[in-house]
């Protein structure tokens, strides 16, 4: 099966992106900066680094743990080096960083938990008699015994 041709009146994006002027062109443009810096960011410090932001010379990075972010602390001279010496050079004088964990969706309990039988029951009741703990004394209702 072949693929049909478009028409003429259709343009191929990739060419209507690399043709574009004025605003289109600047975003274009600074998002490909963007990404240059992430893969530089990454060969110093490997891990999942993402490049949020370059507003003037502050370079903002995000990363889903505080070790990670200790160590592009650790590592930040040679972060600015790097980055200076890029075929485009960017001019990097701070690098700010924050720690945005990634979201753990809750655990799927497929079997519901085993009720314990009438005999662990008994036991747990026998052994909770003979437990002494001021703070469960304290928050205990008295009983008849104690009147």
């Amino acid at each position: 099966m072949s693929v049909p041709k478009l028409p003429k009146s259709i343009k191929d994006p990739n060419q209507l992106l690399q043709q574009s002027r004025g605003a289109l062109k600047t975003v274009i443009k600074h998002a490909h900066t963007l990404l240059t810096i992430q893969a530089t960011v990454r060969d110093v410090v490997p891990g999942e680094i993402e490049v949020s932001s370059l507003l003037g010379d502050e370079l903002h990075l995000i990363t889903p743990s505080a070790a990670l972010a200790t160590r592009i602390k650790y590592s930040q001279r040679a972060l600015i080096a790097a980055l200076r010496k890029q075929k485009k050079p960017v001019s990097v004088e701070n690098i700010k960083i924050t720690v945005r964990p990634a979201i753990q969706p809750k655990p799927i309990i497929t079997k519901p938990p085993i009720p314990p039988s009438v005999e662990n029951s008994k036991h747990l009741a026998t052994a909770a008699q003979y437990i002494e703990d001021e703070a469960c004394l304290l928050y205990t209702s008295p009983s008849p015994r104690d009147s």
